[in-house]
């Protein structure tokens, strides 16, 4: 995956978990997560940590499901 490929799904697809992402493009979340901050330091990308809809803090949900990316 390239930075450019990130860009062009964001844009195309509209806000997205980073757990989608992973699966879209076989990356390790930690891996999209990294290009994304490029990204994120110029303000191209947004980056929000959700909450678990259940609203108990147990870690059971999986994290990449809580972190949406959406390019502004």
């Amino acid at each position: 995956m390239t930075l450019q490929q990130l860009k062009t799904y964001l844009q195309t697809n509209g806000p997205t978990t980073l757990s989608k992402l992973s699966q879209y493009f076989t990356e390790d979340p930690r891996q999209i997560m990294c290009m994304a901050e490029h990204y994120i330091a110029k303000g191209k990308i947004f980056c929000e940590q959700k909450t678990p809809k259940c609203g108990i803090k147990c870690n059971a949900c999986i994290a990449s499901n809580l972190v949406q990316l959406k390019w502004n």
